[in-house]
């Protein structure tokens, strides 16, 4: 039977990692590599039974080198990958295993050297790859690493049953923005990675340093080639950054792309008409053109939401039929003449 290691790459994470350790107890191997814990992190994951080491400080830091070294100490090649601060749930170890079964009596050519799995955060679902065979696939990238295939005849495959939560710690907010130097050098060494500009535009936003995100933002948009819907999401963000800075024509401007990109979404539609209201003073012209807005997002049909991460739940339920109704009122009370 192909045996399983659950491997981490750790740094002060005291407060969540027994219970992810718990969550992945009966894999065969726990491997947890200590980035430089200055917490009760080692010994938390010590008194757990995991096999630990702890490395030298690396400083810029690089994700991917050491997430390569912890699956290098794995005595496994089927790896679980799973952060301190995420859980497995009851009873996927079980499918897991089903799986490992299945494939070990495939022929080569069919074998699947890693799968995506179930990933969700705060009620959202999205699939990430977390289960892999560390002969076939290297991590890659300094910051926001994923995992890359070792030659051109790997296979993967979906475990959509097998679910990874996501359960940060409650002060995990004020941890935004502890990538950007990160991101700034990965942009800078790896332009390639289109993706670290966005992840970079979005750290920013995060930071609140809106001017700065819209470049980064606005690179990802020109040479990505993600589908419709990632693209119009950074499109909106872009929007969402001139909204800030008060720069509300040009926000409207990518709102309206944004929409056109991928016509299933509200959110577009729905933040150019909440920018608009927020102008100050309020002109009759905005509000007119904000009700036009709201007119529209309510044309979309609530079936027609994506069911994606990126959807924001205020556009699909009552709020945008409200604000419809506020500039409407708006209208009646200051129609000129």
């Amino acid at each position: 039977m192909e045996k399983i290691s659950a491997v981490l790459i750790v740094k002060n994470e005291q407060k969540v990692i027994k219970r992810c350790l718990k969550s992945v107890k009966d894999c065969d191997e726990i491997v947890v590599l200590d980035t430089g814990s200055t917490d009760r992190t080692v010994a938390i994951a010590e008194e757990m039974g995991a096999k630990v080491k702890v490395s030298e400080p690396v400083v810029p830091f690089h994700f991917a080198n050491a997430r390569n070294a912890a699956h290098d100490l794995a005595s496994n090649d089927w790896i679980v990958a799973i952060d301190a601060d995420e859980v497995l749930r009851a009873g996927m170890l079980a499918k897991i295993r089903a799986v490992m079964k299945e494939q070990a009596t495939k022929e080569p050519f069919d074998q699947v050297s890693a799968f995506n799995i179930t990933f969700t955060d705060r009620g959202a679902s999205t699939r990430k790859k977390k289960i892999y065979r560390k002969s076939a696939w290297n991590w890659k990238w300094r910051v926001h690493e994923q995992l890359h295939p070792l030659g051109t005849d790997v296979k993967e495959g979906m475990l959509e049953s097998v679910v990874i939560e996501h359960l940060p710690e409650a002060d995990k907010a004020k941890r935004h923005g502890q990538n950007i130097e990160l991101l700034k050098i990965t942009v800078k060494e790896t332009p390639e990675y289109i993706r670290a500009w966005k992840h970079l535009g979005q750290e920013l936003m995060l930071n609140k340093e809106f001017q700065d995100a819209i470049p980064y933002l606005a690179e990802f948009v020109e040479k990505t080639t993600e589908g419709p819907l990632e693209k119009s999401d950074v499109m909106l963000r872009i929007g969402q950054c001139y909204g800030e800075i008060k720069k509300y024509e040009e926000a409207c401007r990518w709102f309206e792309m944004s929409a056109q990109t991928d016509i299933r979404r509200r959110e577009p539609l729905f933040n150019a008409g909440q920018y608009l209201m927020s102008k100050n003073p309020l002109s009759y012209g905005d509000v007119v053109q904000a009700i036009e807005f709201f007119k529209r997002c309510l044309l979309i049909p609530v079936d027609s939401k994506p069911g994606s991460h990126l959807d924001q739940a205020w556009a699909w339920g009552s709020r945008p039929k409200q604000l419809l109704r506020v500039c409407e009122d708006h209208l009646k009370k200051n129609t000129p003449g």
